[in-house]
């Protein structure tokens, strides 16, 4: 039929026409549309629209990945166990990838152990040796976002230590804790003659006989700082000088207290320096 009127647009005009002929002819019946077959043809913004569903994905949920705390450095002695954890948290849940020296790193039988857990990923390692040493980085992705992560493995060729010599077992611990809480600091250095230790705030001298909330004591595997009820002026650089008549090394962490007003706290860390 649609042949008699030339084109397909002729045949749709006519019924259009006839549809709106129609509607003006019951406009005592109802109410009829003032928009000419022809007016809808140039602006189809008359017609009814089509019906969308609203989007199925994670509503109301705001989607994010973040980093919530960087891996960090691990020295371990040869035939130990080495752990490094990848703490990433996101909506929706991100995926991790796991790199040693930028190669990517799969989970051995028995020795390399990879698992993803509701804080983020961890890497185990199972009877460390020399050749385990190396950069390991942790990637996370999201379809979000994309955030990663590295730190060092090093593992000690456990040999004798040479008499006079100083040695850091592991470097100071970052600490990140809330106002009227306790915190402490590790300061792991080993050798003979055993070392003196003395801690550090930004370069000036702590001693716990002028402030009462410090705690400071030594052990046969080096120093621990202890400070009770910390407040946010604690926040700082801690350093820890071990010392013998032979030798004198050095660690350095990040104290960092939080102000809690209620609120969730986002923070920076930094890792922490020899």
């Amino acid at each position: 039929m649609a042949g008699s009127f030339g084109t397909p647009s002729a045949f749709l005009v006519a019924v259009l026409a006839a549809v709106w002929a129609s509607g003006t002819a019951q406009g005592s019946q109802g109410s009829a549309s003032t928009a000419t077959p022809t007016d809808l043809l140039a602006d189809p913004s008359g017609l009814p629209r089509a019906a969308t569903d609203p989007p199925t994905s994670r509503i109301g949920e705001q989607l994010y990945l973040q980093l919530v705390e960087p891996m960090h450095n691990v020295t371990i002695g040869m035939g130990d166990r080495a752990v490094l954890r990848c703490k990433v948290e996101g909506i929706p849940p991100p995926n991790f990838r796991w790199y040693k020296n930028d190669a990517p790193l799969t989970s051995e039988r028995r020795r390399i152990q990879i698992r993803n857990y509701s804080w983020g990923s961890r890497l185990r390692i199972k009877k460390v040796d020399t050749h385990d040493t190396g950069y390991y980085r942790c990637v996370a992705t999201n379809g979000q976002d994309r955030v990663s992560t590295q730190a060092i493995l090093y593992v000690r060729y456990m040999a004798a230590n040479p008499s006079g010599t100083l040695r850091l077992v592991q470097p100071m611990n970052n600490e990140t804790v809330q106002v009227g809480n306790r915190a402490s600091l590790n300061c792991k250095v080993e050798g003979l003659p055993s070392p003196v230790f003395r801690w550090y705030r930004n370069d000036a001298p702590l001693s716990a006989e002028k402030n009462l909330r410090l705690d400071i004591r030594n052990y046969e595997w080096g120093s621990r700082l202890r400070i009770r009820h910390v407040e946010t002026q604690d926040t700082g650089y801690y350093r820890c000088v071990a010392s013998n008549e032979h030798q004198s090394i050095a660690t350095t962490g990040i104290l960092y207290v939080k102000y809690m007003d209620g609120k969730s706290s986002h923070f920076v860390w930094v890792k922490g320096r020899r």
